[in-house]
């Protein structure tokens, strides 16, 4: 039989995060986990928690205008499940591994081909395979072809 929830992330908190983790770490997990995670999942068994389920508490969360709470969230959820697999506590995969971190800031996915171009030009044909694409980068026609801008850090 699974532990629930409840059960394997107290004990996460208790014999893993406490040790390894910094003192405002480990806070913001239980803060997290008290607050966000085990009222959605604490009475459920581990193998009942869905992958969808996860993704929507936190999508729901980062809607919100709080992505840096969703971020911690989905590691801390992803970190229980992952530490209870790890240790044999359980046997189900873990449902918030390949739920991706919630990004902001500056445009993505621009490929540096399309990058030099100014607003409203046609891709090369070389460029992502699609000819028509156009980068919403507001560089000017003034930019040097090997310019390596598209919103990337």
């Amino acid at each position: 039989m699974s532990p629930t929830f409840a059960d394997l992330s107290q004990e996460w908190l208790r014999v893993y995060s406490a040790p390894r983790h910094s003192a405002e770490w480990h806070e913001k997990s239980t803060y997290y986990l008290h607050s966000c995670i085990l009222p959605k999942f604490g009475p459920l068994s581990v193998d009942d928690v869905k992958q969808q389920e996860v993704a929507r508490m936190v999508n729901a969360i980062a809607e919100a205008g709080l992505r840096v709470k969703a971020n911690h969230v989905l590691v801390t959820t992803r970190g229980v499940f992952a530490w209870g697999i790890t240790t044999g506590r359980i046997g189900c995969p873990n449902p918030a591994r390949d739920i991706k971190r919630q990004r902001w800031g500056r445009a993505r996915g621009c490929s540096l081909a399309r990058s030099w171009r100014p607003s409203g030009t046609r891709a090369p044909d070389w460029a992502s395979g699609a000819s028509s694409a156009v980068c919403s980068s507001s560089r000017d026609a003034a930019a040097p072809r090997s310019a390596p801008w598209c919103g990337r850090r």
